[in-house]
């Protein structure tokens, strides 16, 4: 029996020992991980502007560039994101360092409801750092419950593009290129703005002074619409806010080459990102800056 106990206590301790071995040499190499894991350690930060949102914001919002302009920007915005995640994210940030001026929220409604699901899914990346809990790293350690940043690891190990791939002030800026074949079908997806964690985080600047801006990030040429360029979001309050549609077809045109802008359906590179916040700062942050000054 004793013999039992020990050599089960031996492969507990060999099965920790993967675990941390196979965590740090995902930290070594994957470089959402160092962010996810770099914003949630943030203090007395002063960013004038946060950016929020899944995979298309994380690609498409250069912030670099913003900063560049004099608005000192980070794109907070994480790979598979829902808005539970970043409403976890908006509260750590604001309980450790200087509330933003601005908030954009990038929505992806191109793709389907993701990020404003109405059934909320966390993403454990932003959980795993944010909310770090022992039970959960025993029960379900990093090697299974991050495993999918294993497979982006290995890409960038083995592709050329991925290697030359970076972040920078949180955006992923990637030169690959992957031209958009697709064609403009006019989208008729309704979207709706109702979800709760989406009310409570506008609720929160609302309340804090922050300026909330939403934009409809651009889809490939299938996924865009014709919907209006401006159209007003419900508030639980009963006010509005204004959302900004750069999915709508002829906007986004203006700004986006499909041959060479894009790195993955749906997913801008980096010249394609630079274009798409160039707009953003002419169009939507300049006239609004003028306007609160």
């Amino acid at each position: 029996m004793k013999k039992f106990i020990q050599k089960c206590a031996l492969a507990v301790l060999l099965l920790i020992l993967v675990n941390v071995i196979a965590f740090f040499v995902l930290m070594a190499v994957n470089p959402m991980l160092k962010k996810v894991q770099e914003s949630a350690n943030f203090k007395n930060q002063k960013f004038d502007l946060l950016v929020f949102g899944n995979s298309m914001t994380v690609d498409g919002i250069d912030c670099d560039y913003l900063s560049k302009k004099g608005i000192n920007s980070y794109n907070l915005a994480t790979n598979g994101s829902h808005m539970c995640s970043s409403l976890l994210q908006l509260k750590a940030y604001l309980k450790n360092n200087a509330k933003p001026k601005i908030v954009i929220i990038g929505l992806p409604s191109a793709t389907g409801k993701s990020l404003l699901n109405p059934v909320p899914y966390p993403n454990p990346l932003v959980d795993f750092f944010y909310e770090p809990n022992l039970k959960n790293c025993v029960l379900n350690p990093p090697p299974v419950n991050l495993r999918w940043l294993y497979v982006e690891s290995l890409k960038i190990v083995v592709s050329k593009a991925h290697r030359e791939s970076k972040i920078v002030r949180g955006q992923w800026k990637s030169p690959k290129v992957i031209a958009d074949e697709t064609s403009f079908q006019n989208k008729k997806t309704e979207f709706y703005y109702d979800n709760a964690d989406f009310q409570e985080f506008i609720s929160i600047c609302k309340n804090e002074g922050i300026q909330v801006i939403p934009i409809e990030m651009p889809g490939s040429n299938a996924n865009r619409n014709s919907l209006p360029y401006n159209y007003p979001i419900e508030l639980a309050d009963q006010s509005q806010l204004k959302l900004y549609n750069l999915n709508n077809y002829e906007v986004s045109s203006q700004f986006i080459d499909p041959k060479n802008d894009w790195l993955a359906p749906d997913h801008l590179n980096q010249k394609g990102g630079a274009k798409l916040t160039a707009f953003v700062y002419e169009n939507i942050l300049k006239p609004q800056i003028a306007e609160h000054d």
